[in-house]
């Protein structure tokens, strides 16, 4: 030292921050060099977690949005986070947008490298909903099949927008209140009569050639037997029966 005059064989290096340390450079005895990296320090008080968005989702998830976590390690035990960064570019291979959620972890119960199931809080809004089996798509148009009572169905061309789970967001063509058929296994007393109503929907012979000329009556109307029918709520899906 320069006040003694004398070498020391030990100096005490305090690091600029607590944590675990998760690499370690340097061995006893090893010469270092001024600015040289000997050890890395993790804080894990807080962890971040990588979560992929489908990119339909990407839209709907703000940073701030609360999430629910589970991990393997810790069945029934649910962990929450908030999202703190989305990723600005899209992955082109696998069409998902990376989030980051920040997850307090002051129990250091956490490990990095560990996976989880992430469930987003996004906000909420009013949809009009179907079951996705009540879809019929004619490779041209989404159909639905509207009970008109008295065993009567109509073909009623939709316009779909988000899918989440078993329900299909409908953008236009139906209204709340309405019977729809959601069982694809339905009865009809004639399969011409359902090819007639297929042609004209999707305007075979030029009829039926535009959703604006469609009616609820019985143009496109079919006798059914045995079909499967819900009511259409507008706010949330239909309890099963």
């Amino acid at each position: 030292m320069l006040a003694t005059g004398r070498p020391v064989r030990t100096a005490t290096l305090t690091a600029p921050a607590s944590g675990f340390v998760i690499d370690k450079k340097v061995v006893q005895g090893q010469s270092i060099q001024a600015g040289e990296e000997l050890y890395t320090i993790a804080d894990l008080s807080d962890v971040w977690v990588e979560a992929q968005l489908r990119e339909e989702d990407a839209g709907r998830v703000r940073i701030g949005a609360t999430a629910t976590l589970q991990f393997t390690s810790y069945p029934g035990r649910p962990f929450s986070g908030r999202v703190t960064y989305i990723d600005p570019m899209l992955g082109e291979q696998a069409r998902t947008v990376k989030a980051r959620i920040t997850v307090p972890n002051s129990d250091g119960r956490i490990k990095p490298g560990m996976y989880a199931t992430v469930i987003l809080n996004s906000s909420t809004q009013s949809a009009l909903t179907v079951p996705r089996s009540a879809v019929v798509q004619t490779g041209e148009r989404a159909l639905v099949f509207v009970d008109l009572g008295n065993g009567k169905l109509n073909a009623q061309p939709v316009r779909l927008g988000r899918t989440g789970g078993e329900y299909v967001e409908v953008l236009s063509g139906l209204t709340s209140g309405q019977r729809v058929v959601t069982s694809a296994q339905f009865l009809i007393d004639s399969e011409s009569n359902l090819g007639e109503v297929m042609k004209s929907m999707i305007g075979v012979g030029g009829q039926g050639g535009t959703m604006s000329g469609m009616t609820p009556e019985p143009t496109n109307a079919v006798d059914a037997k045995g079909a499967d029918m819900r009511g259409m709520p507008g706010m949330s899906p239909p309890p099963k029966r």
